[in-house]
């Protein structure tokens, strides 16, 4: 079977009442299918993260948008930061969807992936404000097909390293 016609399977046995049920059991089949291995170096893409049943999330927001797109929901991956404050790498990718009564909603099918179904709602329904937006461009041209950054230089071999951390401004009390 072809990835094609996989999608397209997969997305005929998704049915909602309206727009918003359909999205939630998209992001939900996303979440119960796909398993967090962490941040990689190399994306996969929603192919082989559906073939694999893995990956990070940026095939967790491949698949989604790939699927809310064969449901004929309008849906982008985005590229940013996170600010959230634990062992979560900075680099961030997470999805927008275009709901007719709303506009570009924003969603994160990765932290959607709990077993405790209340948490995964709560996931699904409330999207913090910890988002640093920089492009909604997949691949994006004046970045030669990076997501966050691209540079050209003259001379011995560079190298560039992630260095962002963000901090929270008042230190958490943990002995309370």
């Amino acid at each position: 079977m072809s990835f094609g016609s996989r999608i397209q399977q997969i997305a005929k046995a998704i049915t909602g009442r309206d727009e918003i049920s359909t999205v939630k059991k998209i992001y939900s089949y996303v979440a119960e299918n796909l398993e967090d291995v962490g941040l990689r170096e190399k994306q996969l893409g929603d192919l082989k993260a559906l073939q694999q049943e893995k990956g990070d999330c940026s095939e967790y927001a491949d698949l989604f948008v790939t699927l809310c797109r064969a449901k004929k929901i309008p849906a982008r991956v985005i590229t940013g930061y996170t600010v959230r404050f634990d062992k979560m790498h900075p680099k961030h990718h997470w999805a927008e969807v275009y709901l007719q009564r709303y506009g570009w909603v924003p969603f994160d099918p990765s932290w959607g992936d709990v077993q405790n179904t209340a948490a995964r709602a709560r996931a699904f329904e409330t999207l913090g404000s910890r988002y640093i937006y920089l492009s909604h461009i997949r691949n994006d041209k004046m970045l030669h097909n990076k997501h966050f950054y691209f540079f050209t230089y003259w001379g011995d071999r560079a190298s560039l390293k992630d260095s962002i951390k963000f901090k929270p401004l008042i230190p958490s009390n943990k002995s309370h």
